[in-house]
């Protein structure tokens, strides 16, 4: 319990600048810049329309109505889920290799403590803050939308969509506590997380630009929980839920197994 709330204290800075910088997004993009905008305006659509495709991709515009809350918040879920896959996987990466960076590995492990309830408080430690930055970003969310004065209905969309970033979150963490029990240099192990987390998003783009390549939605967690289709459409599909518990176990098996075996440098 005392390693839990160690490392708590110790990412207790990293947790609010991460949550003020999605909170600030949130509320200067959907609060402020969507207040400014008249609802139902299709000038804003008409506009966004002259751009090619591959730019309303890259920019998550896509084919959603940004002049309307629903698809305004689609789009800026783009960013929202690449600040929260980015977290969670250098959190899960970093968590276990700063214990080499920082030589206290040696001070943790002459403790009767074993390598699995390290790994467990760890892993635990990882779920509290994404969960924390989750809390965060649904609730400002609710705040923004609410005060442009919407019903209900994109609440429990909002939710959902949040569920389903939830997911997506402990599969990167469990990725990043993966790759820092595989990485023998420790250093290396949040700089991987964190390019294989950017790859899968530009992965996700490309199946975007290129709709006949869909079986590569499967490889992407950031196509689990597509914000189109949780906002306009059937939700999230059972299949992704599936998935990504499956992956979370894999990952999560995977990094208990090489923990145990590493050997810890100086």
């Amino acid at each position: 319990m005392n390693l839990f709330f160690k490392e708590l204290k110790f990412n207790r800075k990293s947790l609010i600048i991460w949550c003020t910088c999605i909170g600030l997004l949130l509320i200067v993009a959907v609060y402020k810049e969507f207040s400014m905008m008249a609802l139902g305006d299709n000038s804003v659509n008409e506009v966004m329309a002259n751009f090619p495709k591959v730019v309303r991709v890259i920019f998550g515009f896509g084919d959603y109505d940004i002049s309307k809350i629903e698809g305004y918040y689609a789009m800026m879920s783009m960013y929202i889920f690449i600040i929260a896959g980015i977290h969670a996987g250098m959190l899960g990466a970093g968590i276990l290799a700063k214990e080499e960076t920082d030589k206290t590995f040696e001070f943790l492990h002459v403790k009767p403590i074993s390598r699995n309830k390290i790994l467990t408080t760890k892993f635990l430690a990882c779920v509290f803050n994404v969960l924390v930055l989750n809390s965060v970003t649904l609730v400002v969310s609710m705040f923004c939308v609410r005060v442009t004065g919407v019903t209900n209905e994109i609440v429990g969309k909002i939710i959902l969509l949040m569920f389903g970033m939830f997911l997506m979150q402990l599969i990167f963490v469990t990725l990043g506590l993966l790759i820092s029990s595989v990485c023998k240099r420790v250093g290396k192990a949040t700089t991987i997380t964190a390019g294989v987390v950017l790859i899968t998003f530009f992965i996700a783009k490309f199946v975007e630009l290129n709709e006949n390549k869909e079986f590569l939605q499967y490889i992407t967690p950031f196509k689990y929980f597509d914000a189109g289709e949780i906002m306009f459409n059937e939700g999230i599909k059972v299949q992704y839920i599936v998935i990504s518990i499956a992956l979370i176990i894999v990952f999560l098996t995977g990094a208990y197994r090489f923990y145990k075996k590493k050997d810890l440098m100086s």
